[in-house]
């Protein structure tokens, strides 16, 4: 068996904060059986129920939150074709 190396997440968040601070948000390679998919998730807001759930993006953090989309993107690995690997 072959190991292979896969980024299947990815946290933009400000400079010099932690992962786990408020403002972070988290990118990953998720797959449920039926094939893989980007999840987008942020720190739950429990002081306000109309934010929970949900994915805030401004103008500034587009540019940024869409290359990280589009690059795991292309990376998600079709469910029908073996994982590519190099010799």
């Amino acid at each position: 068996m072959k190991l292979i190396q896969r980024i299947t997440r990815i946290t933009v968040l400000p400079e010099g904060d932690p992962i786990f601070c408020d403002q972070a948000t988290h990118f990953e390679i998720e797959d449920e059986a039926a094939g893989e998919f980007v999840k987008i998730t942020q720190p739950d807001n429990d002081d306000d129920p109309v934010y929970k759930g949900s994915v805030t993006i401004d103008a500034t953090q587009w540019p940024i939150f869409r290359n990280v989309i589009e690059s795991l993107l292309a990376d998600c690995q079709d469910p029908y074709t073996p994982i590519k690997t190099t010799p």
